[in-house]
């Protein structure tokens, strides 16, 4: 298992992860270390170890230990973008349990098939990965479309200065807001109208396998 606090024994990088490891993968330990970005610091003891050096070494660890149910907290944070594609490609060929919680989405369509919910006290368990969850789940919970940087500073529809069809609407002195017609017909008065809020956010609490 990996968490975020992820304790380490005393003793050398390589001793540790190699004594928690499966006697028959031992031998991997200097490998996996390598490919977590860990390769020049074998010899180096624990307790000299960054934050960063010490979640790529647990993680090591997590990997490498005996265990019918693999379960990682957050285990991208801290790995370099070739650390991060050589754990997808491990994690994909993994053959026993796998529970993942993440903010990763690459990582979590690549390794999971089926995606637990939980909302308010009520879990809901969808079938397929993250893109299949967010696509069960409607257009509401899609990630908005990114813009190109030219279409980022395109003028909005009916914005002072942009063409709307073949009316232009021409810019205000003031605040640079279109000017409006004065109307003769008094403004009914009443309550002013209330304001909702509306968050585009991810459903919270979820837990991924």
């Amino acid at each position: 298992m990996l968490d975020q606090e992820a304790p380490l024994p005393s003793g050398r990088v390589l001793d540790i992860v190699a004594a928690d490891a499966d006697p028959e993968r031992a031998w991997e330990a200097e490998a996996v270390l390598t490919r977590l970005g860990m390769g020049a610091h074998f010899e180096r003891d624990v307790s000299g170890l960054s934050g960063g050096e010490i979640k790529r070494v647990s993680l090591a660890r997590a990997l490498l230990a005996p265990s019918d149910l693999l379960i990682l907290d957050e285990p991208t944070n801290h790995l370099d973008l070739d650390g991060i594609q050589w754990l997808e490609d491990y994690l994909a060929a993994y053959r026993g349990g796998l529970m993942i919680v993440t903010h990763d989405r690459h990582l979590l369509d690549r390794t999971t098939t089926r995606m637990l919910e939980l909302d308010r006290g009520t879990a809901f368990v969808h079938e397929g990965n993250y893109a299949d969850y967010l696509e069960s789940k409607g257009p509401a919970t899609r990630p908005p479309p990114r813009l190109r940087p030219s279409e980022a500073t395109w003028p909005r529809p009916n914005s002072p200065g942009s063409d709307v069809g073949h009316r232009r609407v021409p810019p205000s002195p003031r605040h640079g807001l279109p000017r409006r017609r004065r109307s003769s017909t008094p403004r009914p008065r009443g309550r002013p109208g209330q304001l909702i809020s509306i968050s585009n956010s991810p459903p919270p609490g979820l837990a991924m396998w």
